[in-house]
């Protein structure tokens, strides 16, 4: 009973996003840290910071460069559900079902002078997001954020709600409708995973897919 309840609920909590799925704010930037956060490595001892956006997000990680001194292309962000997951150094990647955005969960940067970065690929759903410079050098950075790609109305703010005395089909609603927003494809939101020219054609952030049929 306590099971069939369970899916009851979960199907509630998706009725109350029903409708058309309109584009994310692209504007909008939800914030790890707003403020000035330093690095400094002696290129022995890493510097790692880790940053709790306090729920799952998912979308285009962007930071902005205050100042930058010495050796600093060994600065990487990884970005995991679970702090757990950073005791591997790929956190829970690389993701086997992610052709639509980044599949790896760790990005390395090589910063020489002020400037922001904006990723062009969406990053998956992450709570925590570990920043870690490694190299002989010094970062000042700001504004350290992503920009949704999925909706962050508040659950108390949806079209439908659930409220009933058993606090714990109430978690299970929340969890049900948050995790139907971070589901959502937005339209207009996802970039071209090929990029064609001339050149050539570059397939940015692929990896050996584990769940690939064999021949």
């Amino acid at each position: 009973m306590l099971l069939q309840a369970t899916a009851s609920l979960l199907l509630v909590a998706g009725s109350a996003l029903a409708g058309p799925v309109a584009r994310a704010d692209k504007n909008a930037v939800v914030y790890g840290s707003k403020g000035t956060v330093s690095l400094k490595s002696d290129g022995k001892k890493p510097h790692i910071m880790i940053l709790d956006y306090g729920e799952n997000f998912e979308g285009h990680p962007t930071f902005e460069v205050v100042s930058a001194s010495g050796d600093t292309p060994a600065f990487e962000l990884t970005y995991a559900e679970s702090k757990y997951a950073f005791s591997d150094y790929q956190s829970d990647g690389p993701l086997p079902l992610a052709a639509a955005m980044d599949t790896y969960r760790v990005n390395r940067y090589n910063i020489t002078k002020r400037e922001t970065f904006s990723n062009r690929l969406i990053q998956g759903a992450f709570r925590y997001q570990k920043l870690n410079l490694s190299s002989h050098g010094e970062l000042r950075l700001r504004k350290i954020g992503v920009k949704p790609t999925v909706h962050t109305t508040p659950l108390t703010k949806l079209p439908g709600g659930f409220e009933c005395s058993d606090e714990d089909f109430n978690h299970i609603w929340l969890t049900g409708a948050r995790t139907a927003q971070l589901t959502e494809i937005p339209k207009d939101t996802i970039p071209d995973f090929w990029q064609v020219s001339k050149e050539g054609s570059f397939v940015e952030s692929s990896a050996p897919q584990a769940l690939g049929s064999r021949v």
